[in-house]
């Protein structure tokens, strides 16, 4: 039986992935960046550590790369959505800072679907999968476009700090993910 995050993985290769390419995104997954004529738009799928859900972060940078106050520098093509200070989660409501894309809920979970205005969830169906990389596709044209079309450009007003803890952690964790992946 194949596990739930890389059936997850494979739909969003095989769906959503396939719409980045088709708007001029370069990339693997699950980092991707389209060069603009004034900035970068980046996108990144993040999964979850703790259960079978996942986000979208999106985020853009200067065209020249990421200056960091401490002297820091990222590369235009090394640039990701963590690496910038400004940064949304795609399907957010409400003031919410975060949301996930829950693809596998407990029938507990389904009973409190209110209490959880941060998941979207998805009752398990043969189509689910193809259901949630349909959702992210959208959300791509009706949030992520505009929101990289109009939100400010960050850099104009202050360089961001670096924090090397978090950045050495997150490649960590990035890099057992894809052996982990790689491996079943």
């Amino acid at each position: 039986m194949i596990h739930p995050k890389r059936r997850m993985t494979d739909a969003l290769i095989d769906w959503v992935v396939p719409v980045l390419k088709e708007k001029n995104f370069k990339g693997s997954f699950p980092n991707y960046r389209r060069n603009c004529e004034m900035h970068i738009d980046l996108l990144m799928f993040q999964f979850s550590c703790c259960d079978q859900s996942f986000n979208v972060n999106i985020a853009k940078c200067p065209t020249e790369g990421i200056f960091y106050k401490n002297g820091e520098f990222i590369k235009p093509s090394e640039a990701l959505t963590l690496h910038c200070p400004q940064r949304i989660c795609l399907g957010i409501k409400n003031d919410n800072l975060y949301h996930w894309f829950k693809y596998n809920p407990s029938p507990n979970e389904q009973k409190q679907r209110a209490n959880f205005s941060f998941l979207t969830m998805y009752k398990d169906t043969p189509l689910k999968y193809k259901h949630i990389a349909e959702d992210i596709n959208n959300l791509i044209k009706e949030q992520a476009e505009p929101w990289w079309e109009n939100s400010d450009p960050w850099w104009e007003n202050e360089l961001p700090t670096y924090n090397k803890f978090f950045f050495a952690l997150f490649y960590g964790l990035q890099k057992a993910s894809i052996r982990r992946t790689i491996l079943r």
